[in-house]
This record gives structure tokens, sequence and C-alpha cells, in this order.
């Protein structure tokens, strides 16, 4: 069985968004890009070292290609300021490759920024376990080798002597539990965090507890409050057993112009101007930080050779801890409507977007890991800003599985 259930594809993933995408008909990035001038900007008062030469840097790709400063300053935040206010530091005493330089760093980043997006300062050793691959770290090339085999030994360090040094694998736990309640099927997933080579597994296991205890068709619970992300495959198996057919949901997503998205959008298709766009926008006055749009769709596809497994009413538990992974799910159920989100408050957002992208800074080596695109739900708020929906809003303190219960009930579900 794994490997039909290895061959479930899911476009949902914040990790093959690119390879799932379907576009209307429109300009290319290169036809487009010459007219357009990058939002790139001068400091001349930066202190020269090193250290300030790649806060300047950072600083400089940030502010032309980071998508949510409009929403930071609706939220009281003005990080311009605060990264010049940094900028106008020296930190020539800071070792180039120190934790504290790079802890620095990081903190121009994730610690003004707030909840928006991703944005983190990583070493080449955690580089090499978030999967991006590459070695950037020449002052130290087999530590990222190591943690990367550690991370996943089918990955492309499993040589024999690096196998040996590190004692094996270290492979985070599935932090998943599953339970047939006797009316409903319960699962609860708390992190979406999986290396790779752990895929098999985790399909495995979802889709024989599906096909074990789904015989009379019950509903099913699924419950991911404060599951914060991690591998966006992971999600696939949630659902794709219930699908007899492909389920598509389309969002818009904008970005801006600057060297890295012309890298990172190289060869993509249907980009369009963002003057371009319609349909709802929240905050149109947002549109000016913006130069391109796409209008994409995220697919789920059924379990290749499966047959669809019954179920009654399906259900999907939510709070504000839900972010990037998990979000990219719930975007997607809450348009597909193919299931009922149930929840208190809206999720962390952080769903609908392009992964993330990575760039070297020029003399740490340091690796900047940040976001370039953000996401529309389809009333034209921010995903990033405001997350998704509940379907069926419920009171703090209030019991959400007992909500799905009472849902359920009152649809007339009757499970022998």
């Amino acid at each position: 069985m794994s490997k039909s259930i290895a061959l479930a594809v899911i476009c949902l993933s914040t990790f093959v968004y690119f390879s799932c995408l379907s576009t209307e008909a429109a300009h290319t990035y290169k036809e487009l890009a010459p007219d357009i001038a990058p939002h790139m900007v001068s400091m001349d008062s930066v202190p020269d070292s090193p250290q300030n030469r790649d806060m300047r840097y950072l600083y400089d790709q940030m502010m032309g290609t980071y998508p949510f400063l409009p929403m930071l300053k609706r939220a009281g935040i003005d990080w311009e300021q605060r990264a010049k206010d940094r900028l106008s530091r020296d930190y020539s005493d800071y070792g180039i490759h120190s934790d504290i330089f790079r802890k620095t760093l990081d903190g121009l980043m994730a610690g003004a920024l707030g909840p928006y997006g991703h944005a983190r300062i990583l070493s080449s050793y955690d580089y090499a376990v978030r999967g991006g691959g590459g070695d950037w770290d020449e002052s130290a090339p087999d530590l990222p080798k190591k943690r990367a085999m550690a991370f996943d030994p089918e990955g492309p360090y499993k040589d024999a002597k690096i196998r040996a040094q590190i004692g094996g694998p270290v492979l985070p736990p599935m932090d998943l539990s599953m339970e047939d309640r006797s009316d409903y099927l319960y699962l609860r997933v708390k992190s979406f965090s999986l290396a790779p080579s752990q895929m098999a597994d985790w399909n495995d296991r979802i889709f024989s507890f599906y096909r074990d205890y789904s015989a009379y068709g019950k509903p099913v619970i699924i419950d991911i409050r404060g599951n914060g992300g991690g591998l966006g495959s992971a999600i696939a198996i949630l659902f794709a057993p219930f699908l007899n057919e492909a389920r598509g949901a389309s969002f818009r997503i904008l970005f801006r112009d600057s060297p890295l998205t012309r890298e990172w959008t190289e060869g993509l298709e249907g980009i369009m101007p963002i003057t371009e766009i319609s349909g709802p926008i929240a905050h149109p006055d947002d549109l000016a930080s913006f130069d391109y749009f796409v209008n994409f769709t995220f697919f789920m596809e059924p379990l290749d050779g499966s047959a669809s497994i019954p179920h009654g009413p399906l259900y999907i538990i939510q709070d504000r801890g839900c972010f990037s992974a998990s979000d990219a799910l719930l975007s997607w159920v809450k348009a597909t409507g193919f299931a009922t989100i149930v929840g208190v408050e809206n999720s962390g957002g952080d769903g609908i977007l392009f992964p993330p992208l990575y760039f070297k800074l020029p003399n740490s080596g340091f690796i900047a890991n940040i976001s370039w695109s953000c996401g529309l739900n389809p009333d034209g708020t921010y995903n990033n800003e405001v997350g998704t929906a509940p379907d069926i809003l419920i009171a703090a303190g209030e019991d959400p599985i007992q909500a799905c219960i009472k849902d359920f009930l009152g649809k007339g579900v009757f499970v022998p």
C-alpha cells in the first residue's frame, strides 16, 4: 500500500507549489521584468565592516522582496525604521561566523516582524536540517552533511562514513494519535514536522486507520490545534483517501519585483502585472507595494489505484496556532467545502504562498530564509494577516469535539 499512497498528489504543499501550479494564460515574467524597477533602498550611513555589510545586504533584500510590510504597519510595526536603527550600530566586534551575530541578524528579521510569513537566519547546520540542500558553510563542510544525514538517512548525505560518525539517523517523532471512538473517528495531529524518509510510514499509518475503521461511513474529526506546519506533503493523506475525483481551490498570490524574486520565478508561467488583478481586495491601497500576481489552483487528488473510503461528515478543528502547511490544508478545505472547519478563532495563516526562498549572506555565509509572496483569501483578505475562518465558530471554553458531534447528530447521522 505504501507505493499507492506515495503516488497521491497534493498541490496544497508548501514544498510543491510550483509543480502543482495551474495558471491562466498571461504574460511571462521575462516579458514584464524589464519594465519594472526593483524596490532597492540605499543607506549611506551604515558602518563599513563585513558584519555591517551583511546587515545592509539583508536589509536591501528584505525591502525589495518581503511582501508583508503594509500589514506590519497596520499592526503598528514600522519595520523599516527599526531596521535602520539597527543598521546604524557597529557590529564589527561580533565574530563574523559567531552565533551571536547570527542571532543579531535573525533579530533584524524575526524579532521585528511578528507573525507574518517566514523570516529567519539559519546556519548551514540548520539549513541542511530544513531540507534546503547544499553545503554553503565552507568553514565546516562536514557539519551540515552530518546533520542532514541525521535528519534524512536516504538524503544526499548518506555516505557510510558519515552514518558511522553520527551513530545512525535521529528522526523527529511522529506527533500523531488516532482513535476509534465508537460514533466517530478521531485523529490528533500536532505537527507535520517529518523527515522525507518518514513519509511512507506516515501515509501507511493514516490510510490503514481509515481503511480499517471507516467501513460504516463514520464521521471523521481531525484535530490540528497548535500544529505549526512542517512538511507540506504530509497533509495530503488526511483527505486524499476520501476523494473520488480531484478537487481544486483557486487563489490569487501577490509578489514584488526584485533580483531575488526574478531568480525564484524563472520560467514560471501566468505572471501578470498587479494592475490587472480582479476580484475583492480588502486593502486596495496595499497593491501599490506589489508588482505581480498569479492566479493559481491547489489540487488534491485521490490515491492512485485505491477506491474512495466510505465516510460520514468530515471535520477539522483549528486554532490560532495553525500555520504554514496546516493553514494550507485549512485554506483548501475552506475553499472546497470538503470538510467543516470548527474553532474558537481563525487560524494563524501563512498557508497561501509560494515556498519561502533562501539566499546566502556574502560575508558570514549565513542563510536567510524569507517569504516573498502572499496570498489572498477568496474574500480578498490577506491570509497571513487574518488566517482562515472556521465554518462553525464556537465560544471560548467550548469543547470543539462536542461541537462536531452536535453538528453531525443534527444532520441525522447514525452510526450502527
